[in-house]
């Protein structure tokens, strides 16, 4: 959302009604350095998410909310677009691909995909979308001249 936000003053939607579950960085590492230099890691395959979907245009509300401005949120008429805008100075083509392909298989997915993983593993919940806008609403903020 970032480069958009920055150099234009809003979100681009690739995704319409398409839900994901977005996962913090943070959590991300913890489960890294966790399945590192734990036992019983070696060959397991963990599929990381946060525990709550959104839409774009949700995850935008809940970004506006804590940085108290609103943010446009414009529909794109292709996945393609969201990429050329994204980097206008051309993505890798395998960079390009994976992203329009995400976008594809995002957009009809209106449920979303969860998982527990990160619960599970950690011994606690996922830190939330709030929480990781919380954290960085100064970069937002900065962006949008806030």
């Amino acid at each position: 959302m970032l480069p958009t936000l920055r150099e234009a003053g809003y979100v681009l939607d690739p995704a319409g009604p398409g839900r994901y579950a977005p996962v913090d960085p943070a959590d991300i590492a913890a489960v890294a350095a966790l399945a590192l230099t734990g036992d019983g890691h070696q060959g397991q395959e963990y599929a990381l998410t946060g525990a709550e979907t959104f839409t774009v245009a949700e995850q935008v509300r809940v970004l506006a909310e804590v940085i108290g401005r609103a943010i446009e949120v414009r529909a794109v008429a292709t996945p393609a677009e969201a990429v050329r805008f994204r980097f206008p100075g051309g993505a890798p083509p395998a960079l390009a691909e994976a992203l329009v392909e995400g976008f594809r298989l995002m957009r009809p997915d209106t449920v979303g995909v969860r998982t527990d993983t990160v619960e599970r593993l950690l011994a606690r919940k996922p830190r939330t979308f709030a929480d990781w806008c919380t954290e960085h609403a100064d970069v937002f903020r900065r962006a949008l001249g806030v």
